[in-house]
């Protein structure tokens, strides 16, 4: 089969502002990524934050940072997903239309991947779209990004599902004192929780 139709080559990818070159020995492999304790996707978030053409600069604090949006991201779809199985309301062919147009206007051109990022984000925070209608932009335009937004989350501890349950029970209670001592300790292990009128949505932080 045809392997590929066109070949792109990248501008030089820097490391702390010098060209990244085994005889300067300041190369890294996906693998030295991974040790770090990074996904090699958060490398692909940045990657799209930067114009091929242009020069990409790595640095470990900008992979952390690319690491934490990214986490928010899948956050964003995983909460958008989670809204929408009662959320049965759907956005207007006219919206969504709009974002799919701005997504293939950037890609067009010259595959500007930072301005297809900035339309993707600006649909997750766009308080006219529902649930329903985010969640099949953000499914569309992965297609394109490639960071894998539908991977299903690890499920919360059986004792954090048990502990959301009783904050529950004690919110219908007007136990509020109760309820937010069990949210502290929902969050000592690593989890937020929020609120939603379809019911407390629960996520693991990505640094815990």
């Amino acid at each position: 089969k045809q392997f590929v139709r066109f070949w792109i080559h990248g501008e030089h990818l820097l490391v702390d502002g010098k060209k990244m070159a085994k005889s300067a020995k300041n190369f890294y492999t996906v693998d030295d990524i991974e040790k770090k304790g990074f996904s090699p996707l958060a490398f692909r978030y940045l990657t799209l934050t930067a114009h091929y053409k242009t020069k990409l600069n790595f640095t470990w604090k900008g992979i952390a940072s690319s690491e934490r949006a990214l986490d928010n991201l899948r956050k964003e779809f995983a909460r958008l997903e989670f809204l929408s199985k009662k959320d049965k309301r759907t956005s207007s062919a006219g919206e969504t239309k709009q974002y799919k147009k701005m997504f293939l206007e950037a890609i067009s051109d010259d595959l500007n991947m930072p301005k297809a990022l900035s339309v993707a984000w600006g649909a997750v925070n766009d308080t006219k779209l529902t649930p329903r209608g985010k969640t099949a932009l953000l499914q569309d335009f992965d297609k394109v990004l490639g960071l894998n937004l539908a991977a299903k989350p690890p499920k919360p501890q059986a004792d954090v599902v048990k502990m959301v349950q009783e904050r529950e029970k004690f919110r219908t209670n007007k136990q509020f004192t109760k309820a937010d001592a069990l949210r502290g300790k929902v969050e000592k292990l690593g989890y937020i929780i929020e609120d939603t009128p379809q019911g407390p949505f629960i996520w693991r932080e990505k640094n815990n």
